[in-house]
């Protein structure tokens, strides 16, 4: 029993290496893989939120903001997947539902959340625009990375305005 149980656990990280490599195969550094998987999950995810909280408020400028950071973050998908293609793999797809919670939260619970996730975007996206070794990779971030760090700015003049959405 006890080898059955090790050798099927062998077998599953035999897989997932395979799997890892395989896609470290169409990329130089030992980041540019984890960060092609990581800002594609983290743009099509931002860009659900968005897009929640664009249909859950009321208010103008939120919605404006969301408005904009679901285009960027679907720009961004589309473009990771584009790249994932040339170097030979694919992106997991799926959307991620956060409706029912958008609609429940505050504007100001909406900032903050997406304040955070953007900060994560951000420094994700900064990591690799300095130690990516990928060009093409690379070049995305370091393009991509000024539009995210605007939105940032948006979103924290918005949390400005709402000052009990901090924490």
């Amino acid at each position: 029993m006890k080898l059955a149980t090790l050798s099927s656990i062998t077998l599953f990280g035999l897989v997932t290496l395979y799997g890892a490599a395989t896609l470290a195969a169409g990329l130089r550094g030992e980041e540019d893989g984890p960060f092609l998987m990581r800002a594609a999950e983290v743009s099509r995810q931002e860009a659900n939120e968005a897009r929640a909280a664009e249909h859950s408020t009321r208010n103008t400028e939120i919605r404006d903001t969301a408005h904009s950071i679901a285009d960027d973050h679907e720009r961004a998908s589309r473009q990771l997947a584009d790249l994932a293609k040339k170097k030979g793999t694919s992106l997991p797809t799926g959307a991620t539902s956060t409706a029912g919670a958008a609609k429940s939260q505050s504007d100001p619970e909406r900032i903050a959340g997406l304040l955070k996730a953007h900060e994560d975007a951000v420094a994700l996206f900064h990591k690799e625009a300095v130690r990516g070794t990928d060009p093409d990779l690379k070049s995305f971030a370091q393009t991509t990375l000024p539009t995210l760090q605007q939105r940032l700015m948006d979103l924290r003049t918005l949390q400005d305005s709402y000052p009990q959405s901090r924490g």
